[in-house]
């Protein structure tokens, strides 16, 4: 009876282990079929983001032409800044130009990117070299303003690229921009509904999608999701891999259970099989 128990024991732990194998592989498939789709889609944005790297055709023959040099910049501006997303596209517009200036360490390396353009280019390029004035001023408070340098967040090293940005603000829409522009003329009135206001002109461009710092921020995201969704994989595979072992360590110990039984069983029954016949020949024996 107690090895009956362990056979049925063992059986209902092997099917109970075969369910969560099979749960725990959909479950790997999923995640895997997840981080095949963020894969897919970061190699998609990267190529975007290399085909829209250079909008200006002097700054991509540059970056053509010194590929496979000894020297090589530090990158462009869009590259050390991050802007918050509700203000991404007013800071792609407003610095369009801005964001593709070319970051170098000295004032020799814009000097030798500088040749590269006089020499071999044409147009037009703009260097930006680090670790210029940290002692910066902050920006005049101007009630319904947000100065734009607020919104941006630069790495360290190009900080002092934000006095460029000092008479730049932020507004809710034109006419905050005209009335700015009215008490303080040398100021630009950046509005949330497209308009840049400068003194006396105004200019509105239609907003150019998967601008640089747009596609940076979804590529940053796309890596998180990406390490998130590889962990996971991982550990999910792991998991497949640990219940595959049991579920084998499970098998035999039922088969092995199973097989004592069944051995068990024909000792009864050849047991029982000999009772019999030597009560019979016990019986055969009295009647003579």
């Amino acid at each position: 009876g107690h090895l009956k128990v362990q056979v049925r024991d063992a059986e209902v732990t092997y099917h109970k282990l075969k369910l969560e194998h099979a749960e725990a592989v959909k479950a790997a498939a999923e995640a895997k079929a997840e981080e095949d789709g963020v894969r897919n889609r970061l190699q998609t944005i990267g190529e975007l983001a290399v085909q829209r790297a250079y909008s200006s055709e002097s700054v991509q023959q540059f970056f053509n032409h010194i590929r496979g040099l000894d020297w090589a910049p530090l990158g462009m501006l869009a590259d050390f800044i991050e802007v918050e997303s509700d203000y991404e596209s007013l800071v792609e517009d407003f610095l369009r130009s801005e964001l593709q200036y070319v970051v170098v360490e000295d004032h020799a390396q814009a000097n030798r990117a500088l040749a590269v353009v006089k020499n071999v280019g044409k147009g037009r390029l703009d260097c930006l070299v680090l670790n210029g004035s940290t002692h910066l001023e902050q920006p005049m408070a101007i009630e319904g303003a947000t100065p734009l340098g607020n919104v941006i967040r630069f790495d360290n090293r190009v900080r002092h690229f934000s006095e460029y940005l000092a008479n730049a603000y932020i507004v809710d829409d034109a006419a905050r921009g005209w009335d700015l522009s009215a008490n303080y003329p040398k100021l630009v009135s950046i509005a949330r509904t497209g308009e840049v206001i400068r003194g006396h002109v105004v200019s509105w461009g239609e907003h150019e999608a998967h601008g640089p710092l747009s596609l940076k921020r979804e590529i940053r995201e796309l890596d998180r999701r990406m390490d998130v969704a590889s962990r996971k994989t991982k550990a999910l595979n792991q998991d497949v891999d640990r219940l595959d072992e049991l579920v084998r360590e499970s098998e035999t110990l039922k088969s092995r259970l199973s097989f004592q039984l069944q051995e068990m069983e024909r000792e009864i029954l050849n047991t029982d099989h000999r009772v019999r016949s030597l009560a019979g020949d016990l019986e055969r024996a009295e009647q003579r």
